[in-house]
């Protein structure tokens, strides 16, 4: 086998794709590249979701499993005709997902060709209209490089024209870390986790369900792949969910500080059993790498920026968790309004994607956490129930 990239590399690999809710194809079929490479199964199911880790929906149906959920999809446009009164530069779109809309018009964008990454044409925006379309952001007047009688492809889609990925220090800049990086988490994750599941098995340790991950699509307008998902049950509740995010940084939720245990988004909080393990489980990685060259740090808080995927898999009755690493200029919004790269920290992406793979090493089973909580609290009121007995005078 060859040996697991590294946690830049994928990301390099991902981020250069272009993507866009319900435009997602690119990233998945780079993320299914570099399953293959690793040997590792995959499949899409009816809604285009990619599945990796599993060769078949059959295969999460029984038994505890460990999974991972990110989407592949970031807030875009569809370009949709040319527009009315004849000037053929000018077309019309729909921007799908939030966006610096008021800091937009003469953003520059690019349109891709939905078959053709390298099919690119070049324009700017030249208006923002007024009004939203149900589960939309706004209506856009595009101004293109394009001649009279040029065809814009299809179902073209864009993106503003930033860069794919670059790295300065330990930043990383980019038009889209929400939510590919959180692909590239998964991914990295998954490789590393198939490779200790290979040793495990040497040593005779093997005996648990390696990683899986659901990479899905069109999260931006309403999580519209992942509702497929729990719609169709092809997942349960035999499978214990980690939503992976790049969500808006907030104060004790810093770049460059570590991957983000997230206990609740903007709508609600997650699941207490889940949430107290991983927990318990960074606290254990934080003091044994503390004096090695890779020490593991995190942050722990709500998340209020916006709302994840943990949030429908709560309400669908699955267990869910959720890891984030903190984004800057969330949606491309810069600090002036005007559309920015996002930015994330590498470190933070490599910290979760280690702790990804302790996550699936140490919870082999069912836990037990609520009967052992229960356990220590009732133990603690049999010492000292009596007390209560003392009567204490109310005025």
């Amino acid at each position: 086998m060859i040996p697991a990239p590294s946690t830049s590399d994928i990301l390099k690999r991902l981020l250069s794709q272009p993507t866009a809710p319900f435009r997602e194809a690119f990233v998945a079929a780079e993320s299914k590249r570099l399953l293959d490479e690793h040997g590792i199964p995959c499949f899409l199911d009816p809604a285009g979701n990619l599945i990796a880790g599993v060769a078949s929906a059959r295969d999460l149906s029984s038994g505890f499993r460990i999974g991972l959920i990110a989407h592949m999809d970031h807030p875009g446009f569809h370009v949709e005709r040319r527009a009315r009164g004849g000037d053929p530069r000018l077309f019309e779109a729909t921007f799908w997902g939030g966006a610096p809309f008021d800091g937009m018009p003469g953003a520059e964008v690019l349109v891709y060709d939905p078959a053709e990454k390298d099919a690119i044409v070049k324009g700017r925006v030249r208006e923002v209209r007024d009004g939203r379309t149900r589960a939309s952001g706004r209506r856009l007047l595009l101004d293109l490089d394009v001649a009279d009688g040029d065809r814009i492809p299809k179902h073209a889609f864009g993106s503003f024209d930033l860069p794919g990925v670059a790295f300065d220090g330990d930043f990383v800049s980019t038009r889209a870390a929400d939510d590919v990086a959180g692909c590239a988490i998964a991914l990295g994750a998954i490789i590393d986790d198939r490779a200790l599941a290979r040793v495990e098995g040497k040593t005779g340790r093997g005996r648990r369900a390696p990683l899986f991950a659901v990479l899905t699509r069109a999260e931006e307008v309403g999580f519209i792949g992942c509702l497929d998902l729990l719609e169709s049950r092809r997942l349960r509740s035999n499978c214990w969910m980690i939503s992976l995010e790049a969500s808006r940084e907030l104060p004790e939720a810093e770049l460059g500080k570590g991957p983000v245990l997230r206990i609740g988004d903007k709508t609600c909080l997650f699941d207490a059993e889940f949430a107290a393990l991983t927990w318990l489980l960074a606290r254990d990685l934080e003091t044994a790498t503390k004096k090695t060259e890779k020490p593991f740090k995190f942050q722990r808080r709500l998340m209020s920026g916006g709302t994840c995927e943990a949030t429908p898999l709560t309400l669908f009755g699955i267990k869910a968790a959720a890891l984030a690493v903190p984004l800057r200029n969330y949606h491309n919004i810069g600090e002036d309004g005007r559309p920015a790269p996002e930015i994330i920290s590498l470190g933070d992406v490599e910290g979760a994607r280690r702790f990804c793979v302790e996550i699936a090493r140490r919870l082999t089973r069912p836990p037990r956490w609520r009967d052992d909580k229960l356990k220590d609290i009732r133990r603690d009121y049999r010492l000292l129930k009596e007390r209560l007995q003392v009567k204490v005078k109310v005025e």
